[in-house]
Formats: C-alpha cells, sequence, structure tokens
C-alpha cells in the first residue's frame, strides 16, 4: 500500500470514529445566538432567503457528519457568495466546540489551494497530495471555484478530481464560483463534473443571481452618510 493510500485509510478510519460519535446525537443542532454566525448575512429578497436555507441546511448536515455536497453560484460578484460560505465554516467550528464534537470546518480559497499544489510539483515528483488527504478530514468550503490560474487545463482538472475523490461519500463539501453550472462543467471537465453531480445532486445548485451587490450598498449608504 502506497503512503498515499496509508494516509487516507488513516483518516478514513478517524472519520468513522467521528461519525460513530455523531451517531449519538440524532437532531440537527440548534444553534443559539452565540454560535449563529448566520445573522451575518443579510436577507435582502427571496434569493437571499434560498441561498441562506439551503447553506443552513448544508452545514447542519455537515455537522451531523453527512457527506453532502452543495455549489453557490451567481455570475455577479459582491452578492454574499464568500459571506455565506465563511457564515457556514464559523458555525461548523463553533458548533463543534460548543458540543464538544471532534471536528473542524477548513476553508480555502481555490487560488490557494491550487497554487499549493502547483508549488510542490517540481517537474520531476507528483504534487504533494498528502495536502488533500488532509484536507478531506474534515468539511471543506471552497471559495471561488474558476478564479483559479494554472499553466495546464488537464493538470488542474486531475487534481480537482482527486479533491473530489477524496471528498466523495466521506466529507461535506461547499463550492462557490461565479461560473455557472455549465460553464463550471467545460472549466472542470466532464469527469469531475460528473463526480460533482454526485455528491451534490440536482437540487445542489444554488443561484445567488438577483442579490445587489453587498459592497457597493455598503459605499453609498457610507457616502450618503458622510455628505
Amino acid at each position: 500500500m502506497s503512503l498515499l493510500a496509508q494516509d487516507l485509510e488513516k483518516y478514513r478510519k478517524e472519520l468513522e470514529v467521528l461519525q460513530k460519535q455523531r451517531q449519538l446525537q440524532k437532531t440537527s443542532p440548534t444553534p443559539t445566538e452565540w454560535v449563529n454566525p448566520f445573522t451575518e448575512f443579510e436577507i435582502v429578497n427571496e434569493v437571499a432567503q434560498r441561498a441562506l436555507s439551503a447553506v443552513k441546511e448544508w452545514a447542519y448536515a455537515a455537522a451531523r457528519g453527512e457527506p453532502r455536497g452543495l455549489v453557490v453560484y451567481s455570475a455577479t460578484t459582491g452578492n454574499g457568495k464568500t459571506r455565506l460560505a465563511q457564515c457556514a465554516m464559523k458555525f461548523l467550528n463553533a458548533i463543534t466546540f460548543a458540543n464538544g464534537r471532534l471536528g473542524h470546518c477548513n476553508f480555502l480559497n481555490a487560488n490557494e489551494l491550487f497554487q499549493q499544489l502547483y508549488d510542490s510539483f517540481d517537474g520531476r515528483a507528483a504534487p504533494d497530495l498528502m495536502r488533500i488527504s488532509t484536507y478531506a478530514a474534515h468539511p471543506l468550503v471552497l471559495d471561488d471555484l474558476g478564479s483559479e490560474y494554472y499553466r495546464t487545463e488537464e493538470w488542474a482538472q486531475s487534481i480537482f478530481y482527486r479533491l473530489l475523490d477524496a471528498f466523495y461519500e466521506r466529507q461535506a463539501l461547499l463550492v462557490t464560483s461565479n461560473l455557472d453550472p455549465d460553464e463550471i462543467s467545460r472549466k472542470i471537465g466532464p469527469k469531475c463534473q460528473s463526480r460533482l453531480f454526485g455528491m451534490v445532486g440536482p437540487k445542489g445548485y444554488i443561484c445567488m443571481n438577483g442579490i445587489p451587490d453587498y459592497r457597493f450598498k455598503k459605499a453609498m449608504q457610507a457616502n450618503c452618510r458622510t455628505n
């Protein structure tokens, strides 16, 4: 058995122990004010409400140890995708700490992930895939998929498939993107798209188009107060 396979098996066993612990508590965690970062997300319309409900449901499932996937996307920036994803991360970290469970939620920008793996590639050896097995030990929020830069599309698709494969039916994954599902499919390729769809299902793509730019709104409000 290779070193990577041994480490993956180690993390899988750790996850099995964690999931058995979580099965002792069948109900969804009930957030109180001090562990409910979702109050940071402003509900400005029905689109925002639907997105909030979907991400909350994902976070509660992740806290119960369910390997659920979710993709939150919009064609525009500034409408709260990253803020909402950060709320989910904060909630999972807070609820894990509050009820004494082992666990954690990682938050990575897609550029950061691909750059870390690319930097470990020297042209002779494979990228540091140990990082992927480490990420897969806990729920992961992967922010801004599609913005990453890489030299070869084939290389990036291979790495992303390894990431999806490590999470598939084992761990929760939330992805945000400025690309719609069709654009994501073209970006990551049919093999990755098939695996991603298998994780999120037909209802796991949440569109946030129609939410106004939060940053622009706040800037205008601040400008009005100073004038």
